[in-house]
């Protein structure tokens, strides 16, 4: 899944190639149409294992800082045939908070990607960022399973049960990303981050505590927390509100 992200935001780049240089050519096709205020939706995230409808806002602080926020609800869409058992009555949210600092020096505009983009030279359809963002996400699903339970001495039987369970994913992450006209009021803005997230997992109630052996696959649920890496990959569609 993440090769196909991957694959479509690099299609995405090139394709921006010829819609960038016109944009170069108009006279009013300046850093100051760049949005002060903007809303967005997050197509990336409708692929993946736990797929959303994401919606999120930027607000630009000073020339060079803003923040962003988003949010959004996860799709109850079966993405892999083991989701019928394991992940499936998905539920949950997603929600972030992004800090930017665009750069604005011409050197740190240069290079291959940025080419793309500014082909002339001129710094005025392309505007990279850094950024710092802090996350948390629930996500909620029902899972089936068969267990071997104990009736008592040399008695035991199997019961086929469903029961939820609660992912709670929080951490952060550093960001490096663009934003780029495409048409009007409407931008692109793209952005990879990597960092750390912990990840605890809980089972409710109908889950049965004493039983000799569970079927199934080894799925980590029983209560446990790690901290793993955490890699995003965000497509936005941004429109503007405010210059």
């Amino acid at each position: 899944m993440m090769k196909y992200l991957f694959s479509l935001y690099f299609s995405l780049l090139f394709s921006l190639n010829l819609r960038a240089q016109y944009v170069q050519e108009q006279p009013d096709s300046t850093s100051s149409n760049f949005p002060s205020f903007s809303i967005k939706y997050f197509p990336s995230h409708l692929v993946g294992h736990f797929p959303s409808h994401l919606f999120g806002a930027e607000l630009m602080l000073n020339e060079s800082l803003s923040l962003e926020g988003r949010y959004g609800r996860l799709i109850d869409r079966d993405v892999y045939d083991y989701d019928q058992t394991y992940y499936f009555n998905k539920s949950g949210f997603k929600s972030s908070l992004m800090l930017k600092l665009y750069m604005n020096k011409a050197d740190l505009k240069k290079g291959a990607v940025a080419s793309i983009f500014d082909s002339d030279g001129r710094d005025e359809t392309f505007q990279p960022y850094l950024g710092v963002e802090f996350f948390y996400n629930q996500i909620n699903h029902d899972r089936e399973r068969t267990y071997k339970l104990s009736c008592g001495a040399a008695c035991s039987y199997y019961s086929e049960t469903v029961y939820g369970l609660t992912q709670n994913r929080w951490g952060g992450r550093f960001h490096l990303g663009f934003i780029t006209p495409v048409a009007g009021p409407v931008f692109l803005d793209c952005s990879v981050g990597l960092g750390l997230m912990k990840w605890r997992v809980i089972a409710d109630d109908r889950k049965p505590e004493d039983y000799e052996h569970q079927y199934g696959y080894n799925l980590e649920e029983d209560g446990g927390q790690s901290v793993i890496p955490a890699a995003d990959l965000n497509i936005k569609v941004l429109f503007r509100i405010f210059r």
